[in-house]
């Protein structure tokens, strides 16, 4: 996955798959954990070596609960008591501050999996710095004008 983000990142959980199949488009998933009635199902996501802002996704469950956490904050969850299987798309969510790990989870034993996951990286200091750079020479180039 490290092609996807462009950056070094670590995928954890138990029984992690290619493919769920089916409800979440014509490609694969990316990540998946497990198979139904084989107890909680988790994985994890870490942005090593840069920490994100903001995470939109395609989500899936074939029996329970899906949850998302951002470095161990809740911020999407969806429960299917109804009927087995579920599915849907998320945010963009933008969050708070920057996050290095978001973990999926369900809530008992359904499979659970996530596909076309877009995040938006922290800006590089450089680019923050030429930005306020930018930012300032404007401001003096308008202000010398007015004088």
């Amino acid at each position: 996955m490290e092609g996807i983000y462009g950056s070094d990142i670590t995928v954890e959980g138990p029984s992690l798959h290619v493919n769920l199949g089916g409800n979440l488009g014509p490609d694969p998933a990316i990540v998946t954990s497990g198979a139904e009635g084989s107890g909680q199902h988790w994985f994890s996501i870490s942005f090593n070596d840069v920490p994100i802002t903001s995470a939109s996704f395609d989500w899936a469950i074939y029996v329970d609960a899906f949850h998302a956490y951002a470095d161990g904050v809740q911020f999407f969850s969806h429960v299917s008591a109804d009927h087995p299987g579920a599915y849907g798309n998320t945010g963009p969510y933008v969050f708070a501050s920057p996050v290095t790990t978001l973990l999926f989870t369900d809530s008992s034993n359904g499979a659970i999996g996530i596909d076309n996951l877009t995040v938006t990286p922290i800006p590089a200091p450089g680019a923050v710095l030429l930005g306020s750079i930018g930012v300032g020479l404007v401001g003096w180039l308008r202000r010398r004008r007015a004088l």
